[in-house]
């Protein structure tokens, strides 16, 4: 199993319309594609630091994820950012 995670800071005052993209327009797309096992949606509400988590069944399928999503979901946060989202492709070694 293999987890790529989306680390971004969000505006303070954008929290509640970042976590609701992420919720409502970036997890569903996400979801339906192969391999995809989970999602995880982390939010530090003081500082609006966040981390989505993904989990897919393959290291292809989670690179492609990577490859294919990343930049076009982050077109769901549009000027909720503060600052720019990276990322990170870590394997499960359980």
């Amino acid at each position: 199993m293999y987890a790529h995670i989306v680390t971004a800071q969000l505006k303070i005052v954008t929290i509640d319309r970042g976590v609701r993209a992420l919720e409502m327009q970036v997890r569903p797309e996400i979801s339906r594609r192969a391999g995809f096992r989970g999602w995880e949606l982390l939010v530090d509400r003081a500082t609006g630091h966040f981390q989505a988590i993904t989990r897919w069944s393959s290291k292809t399928a989670a690179l492609g994820a990577v490859r294919d999503d990343f930049n076009e979901r982050a077109g769901a946060l549009d000027g909720l950012l503060d600052g720019t989202a990276s990322q990170a492709l870590f394997e499960d070694v359980r």
